[in-house]
Formats: structure tokens, C-alpha cells, sequence
């Protein structure tokens, strides 16, 4: 059996090995990667460009790794799921040195061979390079008109900055809270990227989970969590665990000594956890980023008149002639004034819904269903990059057809290319894995994948696809968006965006997806959907 390669399998294998103290589940390749050796250890810091291995003697090893797919930055081992390259194995033994001194005899026959091929590979690098940028630009080029990136407040951002990076001179721990679109991720890279800068020997991380954070407490490391407790949406931690989870954390930095935490995490939550923070002394100084700074609101105001100019209307009596400010800052709470605004710039048709209803998650969730009717490609590639996590640029094998039939969606490599400016809207081209949050063997550090633009689209959209197919959805789309965004009809956690799944969707999920894979249950044993079918199994 190989290496679980990715955190969920990852995790549940490592429920099944039990690990105590402050050791953790651990699976290397042996040196030679013919063998893979799991064991319980202490977490450890990999630089970049480096795999580790395990010795006979069950020593880590760090084995050079310098082509596509190897760790670009540094990470811990216990997160070497993210780079599946260096979970791979062979099926022979890699040479010993007996074997290599015995290969000496062809080494200078075989220099020059190497210096023709390195000359070939540089060309062909080069005109990559060459036609990568010509590509880039023509992206930029073809952009839709009406698509204009989010706005940026650099004097928010600034402030928010400087008192975060005050506060951390006088407290090793600080929060960071908004709602969806004021700009927590944003702030808190910066905060730790900045402070790592300014103070001699310090190093920053960003990690996505609550459950990798004590293990990624050192001396001298700075931590940003971003969603730790959820990407997609919120995942359902009990309280216990989270007070578990931070007791641990706490007892992890008094005795590294010189490490610093900042928890990014969006207002709802903070507020469902707030006790829970108080009780830690974690309140004594917050960054709310859902306060308008002096001048902001004119700021914002100009942006939604920008927005509103976009589109030349002509129409007298159209709805956005109506549409002020006030009434944008006033209605659906749920999310940041600056992300409402992006949000009704996707088609003007948004506005004379959005001043009816004010329910910004229904208006957008209509959009999409008006599209699957009116433009069934585009429909399908954003309903792919909801189920698969990602779309992975210009490449056909990337098509997953289990996911296309079950979901009904006419998805090709042409669809996508085809609906390239329209599909720039709603998503973003990238290649930082950074902003990839589902990775696999297939994930790779040199192409370019579109995700969404923002997490409150992707809930928009997955609303949109879970109302047609739901069972579909369940057993298809990522593991890790379905945990977060579904709860029983029963559930009532008072966490926002979150869909409720009926009694047959849920035991489908069950059936599928929880008892297909070893560990998986026990795992998820606390999480709502999976409590339903034990209380309702009979």
C-alpha cells in the first residue's frame, strides 16, 4: 500500500495509526523508492526542493528533488501529501555506489550527449517561456470588458496592517475577522510576511487547517491560519475540540518559546467561537475588518458608480437608476460592501433583482440558473471547477467523465477555451498552488488553473449545481466543499451559505463516498452528516 496522497486520506490514515504524545502519522518512501515505511514520529521543517525518505535504520532522510512537481517552499513532513512526486515509487532499485563507480567507464561518452540534450532542453524552455507570455498577455487582451478585479483598499489594508503588526510587537497570539471579501486572507499573508521581514531569523507559514497547526509551531516561525476552520465554507468543529485544539497550541508555544500565531477567521465564526476565545485570553487586541475607515465609504461609493457606468443603459425606468449606496451597504449583511458591489458588476440584469429580493446568495444562485439554460458551456465549466476544485489549463485529460455524466454538464477543452473571456468573470487564472486548494497527483507547479474568483461565488455556484443534482453533487464533488457547505435538515449550527441535505441525499453520501474508504468513518464520526446516519440507522 502507497502513501495516502492527500489530507483526507492522509488524516484518516493517521486515525488508524493512533499516534500519542507530540508525535504524528508519518509515510516515506524508502531511500531507494522501491518501499514505503509508515510510522509515528515528531513533525519536522523540509526545505525546499527537497523529498524526504527513510533510511533502513528508520532515519529522515532529505533527497534533492529538482524537477516539476517538487516542493517550491518549505513545508512540514507531515504535509509531504502536497507533493505527490515525492510520494512516487520505483519499481527497481535506484543504483548503489558499488554499481555507479562500475558506470564511470561511459561518463565522458555520455558528457557530451548531456550538453546536446541540455541545449535542446534550454531551447524548448525558452520558446515555453516565449509563448506563455504571448498567452498571458492575450489573456489579458481578451478579458471581458465587464470583468474588473476586486477593489483594492490599500488605506484600509495599510492600517489594518500596521496596528496587526503592533499588536504582535506586545502578544504572541492575534485574530484577524471579517466577512467574505474585507480582505482577511489578504491581511494576514501580509502581516506575517512583514513581520518575518523585519525581525532577524524569523520565517513565515500559511497553513488551512486547525488540525496542522501545533505540529507547525517552531522557534522563530510566525503561522498565519487561513480557514482554519474552513475554505469552502465552515467546518462543524465541536467545541470541546476546538478548545481541545487550542489548549494544545498554547502549551505547544510556551515551551518552543519564540513563535507568533495569527488566526484569520470570518466574523460568524468568530462569533460562534467567541467564548471559546475569550476563555484563552485570545481577545486582549482584535483586527475587525469589518469597520469603515475614514473615507472609505466615499471610496466604495465611487467604485458602485464605476460599476453602474460599465453598461451604457438606456433604458429610463431601468432598475439601476435606482440602485444608490445606501441601499447596497444596507441589505444581505452577510458579506463585505466591497464584495456586494463586484458581485452586481457581473451582469447588469443583478440589480433590479438584487433591489427586490436584497439577497445577494439567492440573486447570484439565479444567475446561474438562468445560465444553464441560456448558456449550457459556460454553465458546465464553472460546474466542473465546482466539482473538481479547479480546471487545469489546456489540457484534455484534465476532463474527469465520471464527473461530466453524472452531472450532466457539456464540458471539453474546447468549452473552456471557447468561454475563456466570459469564464475570466467568475474566475482566476493562476498559477500559484497557493490559491489551488484541491490538489492531487495530477496537480502541477508549472501550469495554470482556473479557480473562482472568490469563495461567495463558488457558494453561489455550488448552490446552484446541489439544487439539480444533489446526490450527484454529494458523491462527485469535493470531499472537503461538501463537509463544509452540507448539514443535515436537522442541523441547526446557525453558520452561514450552508445547504441542507434531505434523508436519502445524506445516506447516499454515506453509501459512496464515507464506507468506500477505510478510516473515513471514524474520522468524520463527529461531523453532522455522518451523526445523522448513526442516530437514524436502524
Amino acid at each position: 500500500m502507497g502513501c495516502p496522497k492527500n489530507e483526507l486520506m492522509w488524516k484518516a490514515r493517521s486515525h488508524n495509526f493512533s499516534c500519542v504524545e507530540n508525535k504524528s502519522y508519518h509515510c516515506f518512501l524508502s531511500e531507494d523508492k522501491t518501499r514505503t515505511k509508515e510510522k509515528c514520529m515528531k513533525p519536522s521543517l523540509i526545505s525546499k526542493g527537497y523529498c524526504p525518505t527513510v533510511n533502513d535504520l528508520g532515519h529522515l532522510q532529505w533527497s534533492l528533488c529538482n524537477t516539476t512537481g517538487c516542493p517550491v517552499t518549505a513545508y512540514l513532513s507531515t504535509e509531504v501529501y502536497k507533493y505527490p512526486l515525492c510520494l512516487e515509487g520505483r519499481t527497481t532499485p535506484i543504483a548503489s555506489t558499488s554499481e555507479k563507480d562500475r558506470l564511470n567507464g561511459g561518463l565522458v561518452a555520455g558528457i557530451s550527449v548531456s550538453v546536446v540534450a541540455i541545449c535542446i532542453i534550454l531551447i524548448i524552455l525558452l520558446l515555453v517561456l516565449w509563448k506563455r507570455k504571448s498567452s498571458h498577455s492575450q489573456d489579458s487582451m481578451t478579458r471581458n470588458e465587464d470583468a474588473i478585479p476586486l477593489i483594492q483598499n490599500t488605506r484600509k489594508d495599510n492600517k489594518a496592517v500596521k496596528k496587526a503588526s503592533a499588536a504582535l510587537n506586545k502578544q504572541n497570539i492575534l485574530i484577524v475577522h471579517g466577512k467574505l471579501g474585507s480582505g482577511v486572507s489578504k491581511t494576514g499573508e501580509t502581516v506575517i510576511q512583514r513581520y518575518a521581514s523585519q525581525n532577524i531569523g524569523w520565517d513565515s507559514h500559511c497553513i488551512n487547517s486547525l488540525d496542522e497547526l501545533e505540529a507547525a509551531l517552531s522557534e522563530k516561525k510566525i503561522i498565519f491560519v487561513n480557514g482554519g476552520f474552513g475554505i469552502w465554507n465552515a467546518m462543524p468543529y465541536d467545541e470541546n475540540k476546538v478548545r481541545d485544539i487550542l489548549e494544545k497550541v498554547f502549551q505547544k508555544m510556551q515551551s518552543v518559546g519564540h513563535c507568533k500565531l495569527v488566526l484569520g477567521i470570518r466574523t460568524d465564526l468568530f462569533e460562534k467561537y467567541r467564548t471559546i476565545f475569550k476563555d484563552h485570553n485570545m481577545l486582549k487586541e482584535l483586527i475587525n475588518l469589518d469597520s469603515l475607515i475614514p473615507g472609505e465609504r466615499a471610496e466604495l461609493k465611487e467604485h458602485l458608480e464605476n460599476t453602474l457606468k460599465r453598461k451604457i443603459c438606456d433604458k429610463a425606468d431601468c432598475d439601476c437608476k435606482k440602485l444608490d449606496f445606501l441601499h447596497v451597504e444596507k441589505n444581505y449583511d452577510d458579506i463585505a460592501t466591497r464584495l456586494k458591489i463586484e458581485s452586481l458588476g457581473l451582469h447588469h440584469d443583478l440589480i433590479g433583482p438584487f433591489l427586490h429580493s436584497g439577497d445577494m446568495l439567492q440573486v447570484i444562485v439565479s444567475h446561474f440558473d438562468e445560465m444553464k439554460v441560456e448558456n449550457t458551456r459556460l454553465y458546465g465549466c464553472l460546474m466542473y471547477i465546482v466539482a473538481k476544485g479547479k480546471y487545469r489549463e489546456g489540457d484534455s485529460t484534465d476532463i474527469d467523465s465520471s464527473i461530466t455524466d453524472a452531472l450532466q454538464l457539456e464540458v471539453s477543452q474546447t468549452c473552456f477555451e471557447e468561454c475563456k473571456s466570459l469564464l475570466l468573470k467568475y474566475t482566476k487564472r493562476t498559477s500559484n498552488l497557493d490559491r489551488v486548494y484541491v490538489q492531487d497527483d495530477t496537480t502541477r507547479t508549472d501550469s495554470f488553473y482556473y479557480v473562482f474568483q472568490h469563495m461567495f461565488l463558488y457558494l453561489c455556484a455550488f448552490h446552484s449545481l446541489f439544487k439539480y443534482h444533489a446526490k450527484e453533487v454529494m458523491q462527485f464533488c469535493n470531499i472537503d466543499a461538501v463537509l463544509q457547505i452540507v448539514r443535515p435538515d436537522t442541523e441547526n449550527d446557525n453558520v452561514k451559505f450552508c445547504i441542507t441535505a434531505d434523508n436519502e441525499t445524506i445516506y447516499h453520501f454515506y453509501q459512496h463516498v464515507i464506507i468506500k474508504e477505510s478510516g473515513l468513518e471514524d474520522l468524520l464520526e463527529d461531523h453532522p452528516l455522518v451523526k445523522y446516519v448513526a442516530g437514524t440507522r436502524v
